[in-house]
């Protein structure tokens, strides 16, 4: 399984470079990717794109709450 955590977060960053991503997007992105990071246990990169997520206004509002969560829990 961590093998294709580790593949699925090179594809969640690749996908952050097209230049088709919306922001609601790019927010999903950076979410899955700090959270496949924290299940791998790369807390600090996991931190700063649930930090991320927090930037984008037009993310969803769970994926907001869900990213504030986890900025509080890590940050501690």
């Amino acid at each position: 399984e961590p093998t294709q955590q580790r593949l699925a977060i090179t594809e969640f960053k690749a996908a952050l470079n097209s230049d088709n991503i919306t922001p609601k997007d790019v927010a999903k992105a950076h979410y899955l990717i700090a959270d496949l990071s924290r299940r791998l246990g790369k807390l600090k990169e996991a931190l700063s794109h649930y930090r991320r997520v927090l930037t984008v206004d037009e993310a969803d509002p769970h994926l907001t709450e869900m990213a504030r969560f986890f900025v509080a829990k890590l940050a501690e």
